[in-house]
């Protein structure tokens, strides 16, 4: 979850559109840049890059460590990701996805099929106490999907109404996200209302230390001209840090 939550990763404004659902299948293309801090002192980078073409996607995260905690963790928390799959009308489903990085370089890979969902470690990793079962893994998306899912909506006009099954490749938890108002934003990421979801974390299987807290998490998303839903700012509160937030730099789409 820690990897998740540092590489959100989670996740990523102009004008309203649209709803997505009138919209005809489309190339679409949202890049962004996110700063990651916590007590206020900016510790980390995200550049999240999500390209849509007519029912398929891509998607890479790049996660680096910068200033006083890169000083102190050094490559340690560095990542680099991807991922693909398919839009569907009702669900956004990935069929691969890998991450590479960490302080043992590990590579990751997760094959999401019809049949299974399968994690290849290289080296091998400790997959949690107790280990996500088939069950569990099946219907799942990995990290960079999962803001695949909220930033297309598939099904909904609220990106905020929906619980999101998460696996990535060891880890299995939902996001239980609600309604929870709007905000105006103005800066230079985002200029216009924006939906606030509340969102709550639930710890399913393949956990390798203690649950975060994740009752008092919210997400604030804003409507791009071309129809998609824009991470803007992620707070979440943490056992010992205070208050971490990502938040929106810049953002690009077409």
């Amino acid at each position: 979850m820690k990897g998740w939550i540092a590489g959100l990763a989670a996740v990523v404004g102009l004008s309203l559109a649209v709803p997505a659902s009138a919209q005809a299948p489309q190339n679409r293309v949202f890049q962004a840049t996110y700063s990651v801090s916590v007590y206020g002192l900016t510790g980390g980078e995200l550049n999240l890059d999500v390209r849509i073409s007519g029912d398929s996607y891509t998607g890479t995260l790049r996660q680096r460590a910068t200033g006083l905690m890169r000083t102190a963790v050094g490559d340690a928390q560095d990542y680099d990701a991807s991922a693909r799959g398919v839009i569907t009308a009702t669900a956004v489903r990935p069929t691969t996805y890998t991450h590479t990085g960490g302080s043992r370089d590990r590579t990751v890979t997760v094959n999401f099929s019809a049949s299974d969902v399968v994690t290849v470690a290289n080296p091998p990793m400790n997959m949690g106490n107790p280990p996500a079962t088939r069950a569990q893994r099946m219907g799942s998306t990995d990290q960079i999907s999962s803001f695949v899912h909220m930033m297309v909506a598939p099904g909904e006009a609220d990106p905020c109404n929906r619980t999101i099954r998460v696996f990535d490749g060891r880890a299995r938890f939902d996001l239980v996200m609600t309604p929870n108002g709007t905000r105006n934003v103005n800066n230079r990421a985002f200029r216009g209302e924006a939906r606030r979801c509340s969102v709550t974390y639930r710890a399913i299987a393949g956990l390798t230390d203690e649950p975060p807290t994740g009752d008092n998490m919210t997400f604030l998303f804003g409507r791009l001209e071309n129809g998609l839903w824009a991470p803007l700012r992620i707070e979440w509160p943490t056992d010992d840090a205070g208050m971490a937030v990502i938040q929106a730099r810049s953002i690009a789409s077409s």
